[in-house]
């Protein structure tokens, strides 16, 4: 399995790209992909994993959540395995007994678990006092990713480590962050995917949006200059 996707939270517009893309899931769907370089880049992990997503809407122990979701998945596809709410097994060996179960069943498949509004999350815990009690399970979830085809990602809108209303457990952050990687989407990377896959446009249809824009391209300061990106995001505003 690729490096690419070891444990990581990310921002939530790249963890849809990501998670939802069908090529980790369905190795035929990765011929679609428009883009050259994002082509060779999944190819080592077209068809390779099984993806479970979901939002974090719940002010509830993050460790009951991720077992139920997990438990939902498990039960869905037929793998002998249940998480015991009374165990008092380490999350770590939870993991790993679940990760083994499930390889039983798909030898030749990884498990990705993708969970999206992770800040919020953190903020209602940090809130009731409950931040700390989260910390170490976000840290087993990180760490299980090393040795099994377990991989974790979660999206946020900011780093968590810098949040200032997350200092008073900045030690547990800082181990936190050991077991994660960050990956970062910017303004350039979003616009670049609603013109290629939501506002594509042939020559035809760029032509006519061309002629409509010219008579207000005086009342925009950057519009003249930059008319082609106008064009190929048109009806949004780039």
């Amino acid at each position: 399995y690729s490096p690419l996707l070891g444990p990581c939270h990310i921002n939530g517009t790249l963890l849809k790209v990501v998670a939802e893309a069908p090529v980790t899931e369905h190795l035929e769907h990765g011929a679609e992909l428009r883009n050259e370089q994002a082509r060779e880049i999944m190819q080592p992990i077209a068809g390779k994993f099984m993806v479970h997503r979901f939002e974090l809407q719940h002010n509830n122990s993050l460790w009951r959540i991720v077992t139920f979701e997990i438990q939902r998945f498990l039960d869905s596809h037929d793998i002998d395995y249940k998480f015991d709410e009374n165990s008092l097994k380490s999350y770590g060996e939870q993991l790993s007994e679940m990760m083994a179960a499930f390889e039983d069943k798909y030898p030749d498949k990884g498990f990705i678990l993708a969970i999206d509004e992770m800040l919020q999350f953190l903020r209602l815990r940090a809130e009731s006092g409950n931040l700390e009690s989260e910390l170490p399970v976000l840290q087993a979830l990180g760490q299980a990713c090393n040795n099994t085809k377990f991989v974790f990602m979660f999206g946020v809108q900011e780093l968590i480590y810098s949040a200032r209303e997350f200092q008073f457990a900045a030690d547990m952050l800082r181990k936190v962050k050991d077991r994660y990687r960050d990956l970062s989407i910017r303004r350039e990377d979003v616009s670049y995917v609603v013109q290629k896959r939501l506002l594509d446009k042939t020559e035809q249809q760029k032509a006519i949006i061309r002629e409509h824009l010219k008579p207000f391209t005086p009342f925009f300061a950057d519009m003249h200059g930059n008319i082609e990106k106008y064009v190929n995001l048109f009806p949004v505003h780039p």
